[in-house]
């Protein structure tokens, strides 16, 4: 069966006429289109026309079992059925935070946030307060969410990768960076607190470094 993309590509430019890019987060704009998806189940993912893939982004991690599991469903069908929201406190987070401190022995607390942007500035204001330091070390290449004080030197393009002792700046304007460490990961040599380490080895990015450790408070 030959494979097509027409109704992907229809979609994509309907898109464009009503979304910025024509895409709602900026990663999801891939050439020559994004995909748009229909369904899946299990490990496999369903595009709008019929074609079918192996998932192993898992929608950035929050698919761990997969599409439609049987037990999901039924958990998601049965708190359909109470409000979305109150705004207020309720016990399925209680329930929900104590599970995760049960898988996650060093957690003492837990905090809930709606973007990996707004876990990473969490992260940014406790170090500085428990360490009482105010500098950040952050890796270059490194993505760790959109706003100013961490948009920097984002996946730069090979050849426009500063040098090991000046990592480059891109994204926002130098000066929004008075408590910013910049290096590679070959020139780690002190001591740092690390946040939410996770493995990246992708040919585009950096040479130098060959794993990504988010965010870390510098033990100057």
């Amino acid at each position: 069966m030959i494979r097509t993309l027409d109704r992907s590509r229809a979609l994509y430019e309907r898109a464009r006429q009503s979304l910025t890019g024509g895409v709602s987060s900026p990663v999801r704009a891939k050439s020559p289109l994004p995909l748009y998806f229909a369904n899946g189940r299990g490990a496999r993912l369903v595009d709008v026309d019929g074609n079918e893939y192996i998932d192993y982004q898992l929608a950035w991690g929050p698919n761990i079992l997969g599409y439609n599991h049987p037990r999901m469903v039924d958990a998601m069908r049965r708190q359909a059925e109470r409000p979305y929201s109150y705004g207020a406190q309720h016990e399925l987070e209680i329930l929900v935070a104590e599970r995760i401190k049960a898988c996650v022995p060093c957690a003492e607390r837990v905090a809930f946030t709606s973007s990996g942007s707004e876990a990473v500035q969490l992260a940014q204001r406790l170090v500085r307060a428990f360490t009482g330091r105010e500098l950040i070390l952050k890796f270059e290449g490194h993505y760790h969410g959109w706003m100013d004080s961490v948009l920097h030197s984002h996946r730069p393009a090979r050849h426009l990768m500063g040098p090991m002792e000046s990592p480059m700046w891109c994204g926002s304007p130098k000066d929004r960076w008075p408590t910013r460490l910049r290096m590679s990961l070959s020139r780690l040599g002190t001591r740092c607190i690390f946040w939410n380490g996770f493995w990246r080895t992708t040919p585009e990015r950096s040479p130098r470094s060959s794993w990504s450790l988010s965010f870390a408070t510098a033990a100057a």
